[in-house]
């Protein structure tokens, strides 16, 4: 806030964007509709974060199979989703260390996000859809920018201006995020990829229109390790 003038608005709005996505995923744990009212008004968690802008840590289990091309087509009649690359990076394993110049700088995101983007042979612009990891309003917010959505110091606006609605420049979170799903820590990365998965086969409960490429990132520690893989309906040539 002090740095780019992101607003408390701003971040309710990544809020509201992710509770009202979850209201149609049957396995959110937040499963209710948000308003800006009801997300400003909350009470106070840490300034400036109320209740809304953190996520719950909860109970679940989420499993994947993954399978080699000619394996997939004998398992499923389903479009096949394709792994087209990925990248992990971690700069520092204290707050002491941390890689950037000031804590809304995530270096380490951009070093994962650029690999993972030259893996995939993609740029930002060409993700359609992407999962990332808001366990707060505020990580989605710098998330946008590092990911390259948005120019840095402008994800509040992006995230504001309805950018990951969709019918956004990128839908993100769209069945509901951490907000409101609720984080059970290892089962988060698997549950992002199967929203994923049900967006590039056309059958997502918040679908995005002829999704091609998706983007999921994850994180952990204290903002340590920053996780990122990219899918595609056709796989890397």
């Amino acid at each position: 806030m002090k740095r780019y003038g992101s607003t408390k608005e701003q971040l309710a709005a990544v809020s509201v964007a992710n509770y009202n996505y979850g209201i149609s995923n049957p396995k959110a744990q937040m499963h209710k509709a948000l308003t800006m009212e009801e997300a400003l008004g909350a009470p106070l968690v840490v300034m400036p974060l109320t209740l809304y802008d953190c996520c719950p840590i909860t109970d679940g289990a989420a499993a994947v199979i993954i399978a080699g091309e000619e394996k997939a087509k004998d398992l499923t009649d389903r479009p096949l989703v394709y792994l087209r690359g990925g990248a992990q990076a971690a700069l520092h394993s204290v707050s002491a260390n941390w890689p950037g110049e000031h804590l809304a700088d995530w270096a380490h995101l951009r070093v994962a996000a650029k690999k993972a983007y030259a893996t995939a042979k993609l740029t930002p612009d060409d993700i359609d859809v992407a999962q990332t990891h808001d366990c707060f309003s505020i990580s989605e917010v710098i998330e946008l920018e590092e990911l390259g959505f948005c120019k840095k110091g402008e994800g509040g606006a992006f995230a504001a201006a309805g950018e990951i609605a969709l019918n956004g420049r990128v839908p993100v979170n769209t069945d509901g995020g951490l907000l409101s799903c609720g984080h059970p820590f290892g089962a988060t990365g698997l549950r992002q990829s199967m929203e994923i998965m049900r967006q590039l086969q056309g059958r997502a409960a918040n679908q995005v229109e002829d999704a091609a490429f998706a983007l999921q990132h994850n994180l952990s520690g204290l903002n340590v390790e920053h996780t990122i893989v990219v899918y595609g309906r056709e796989p890397v040539k």
